[in-house]
């Protein structure tokens, strides 16, 4: 995702009012982890803040640089030494590609609420975007302020991540890939899958690849694929869900290179959609519940609906589908004019209304597979009851 557009995504002015809860005054190296609780942003942060020069590094989605910040007790404004620079492909006024670069000079980490080892924080972008070519080649936009008030993040020091060694021989948990990624930040192209953890080494299921591991004293599970590394750590346990958050780096010379944001969740022998009464519900998505809600209203003769309310006064859209099995997994088809998406949950977990799944979509144009629309990832959806379809509208008006 842009920067740009992750600014504009931005939580609402009253988030300020709350900024008044200094960050922590020690002197010395403060490593803090930060991350998006919205998932669909994949924000994440791996923060050695030195207090003492007033000087930080930052490991984050897009890469790992060092800078300098000030603070003024509520939030730190961080001026990136080198600018980031991330390139795109978009249509120009025309509709021809055209080349755009968003530059970030600097970074606002804002404190809202908490102590100052947890808690609710918030981060602003700077920067601009400047057109390279197109209709409008020299075009510069600026975006974020200091004053803007971010996109919502949780905060948690370093040292209190959770443990690595219960991961003895025969665990199993879903979300990791096995898969290189080819630019730092794009994300949706790691293909989550099963793995299971040996002494010290890892064997992914879906395609049976074993790789060795190694945990670090700082509490990174080091997996080495052989041309590239990656390393895992975990961040949050969901309560409410029964899933994990963990970190994946993407690991050069012993330390983050990047830093890519994952749900996990240990299988579960219970996992499933049972029978057809079991599995004609409203399936709240969970993954996209603060982006853009989303309802699959399963009916028990196989059709269906698929209910987007994306809010801020946009209209509820809502979308014939039908649905089938496939062994354990459900498939769910939608058709529009661009094509046919045919989504693919296959059951991980099952934590009381919350079912874990990995998720995939495939693209059918004129019937012809079109390929992949995202990579398998992990998502849950959740039991919000019975779907019951809509009676047949009643045509009114006199016979002429």
């Amino acid at each position: 995702m842009k920067r740009s557009n992750v600014r504009r995504a931005a939580i609402a002015a009253a988030l300020l009012a709350c900024a008044t809860l200094a960050h922590p005054a020690q002197n010395g190296l403060q490593k803090i982890t930060y991350w998006s609780q919205d998932l669909t942003y994949g924000l994440a942060y791996v923060i050695t803040w030195d207090t003492a020069a007033h000087r930080a590094h930052f490991a984050e989605t897009y890469g790992n640089f060092d800078g300098s910040y000030v603070d003024d007790g509520a939030q730190r404004v961080f001026t990136l030494d080198v600018p980031l620079v991330l390139t795109y492909q978009i249509p120009d006024c025309n509709g021809n590609p055209m080349t755009q670069q968003d530059v970030t000079t600097q970074l606002v980490i804002r404190t809202v609420s908490g102590e100052p080892d947890k808690g609710d924080s918030a981060v602003v972008p700077i920067g601009y975007d400047q057109d390279v070519d197109g209709c409008t080649p020299g075009q510069t936009v600026h975006y974020g302020t200091t004053t803007d008030a971010g996109i919502p993040l949780l905060r948690r020091a370093a040292s209190l991540r959770l443990p690595m060694d219960d991961l003895v021989p025969g665990t199993q948990v879903a979300g990791l890939a096995e898969n290189p990624i080819d630019t730092y930040g794009d994300l949706p192209v790691l293909a989550a899958q099963v793995a299971t953890f040996g002494r010290d080494h890892v064997t992914f299921q879906g395609t049976g690849h074993r790789f060795p591991t190694a945990l670090t004293p700082d509490g990174w599970l080091v997996i080495d694929f052989g041309s590239f590394k990656r390393a895992y750590t975990r961040v949050e346990r969901q309560r409410e869900t029964g899933g994990e958050i963990w970190f994946g780096a993407e690991w050069i010379a012993g330390k983050p290179a990047s830093i890519e944001l994952s749900t996990v969740v240990a299988p579960t022998e219970d996992a499933g959609f049972g029978d057809l009464a079991d599995s004609s519900r409203q399936w709240f998505d969970g993954l996209f519940q603060y982006d853009v809600p989303t309802t699959f209203d399963l009916y028990r003769d196989h059709t269906g609906s698929e209910v987007v309310a994306p809010g801020a006064g946009a209209p509820v859209t809502q979308s014939p589908l039908t649905w089938s099995r496939n062994g354990a997994a459900l498939q769910i088809s939608r058709a529009d004019p661009s094509g046919t998406y045919v989504h693919n949950w296959r059951p991980i977990a099952t934590h009381g209304r919350n079912h874990f799944v990995i998720e995939s979509e495939e693209i059918y144009i004129d019937g012809v597979d079109a390929g992949p629309a995202f990579a398998p990832r992990v998502n849950w959806v959740v039991d919000d009851g019975q779907a019951v379809k809509p009676p047949p509208a009643v045509a009114s008006g006199k016979a002429h």
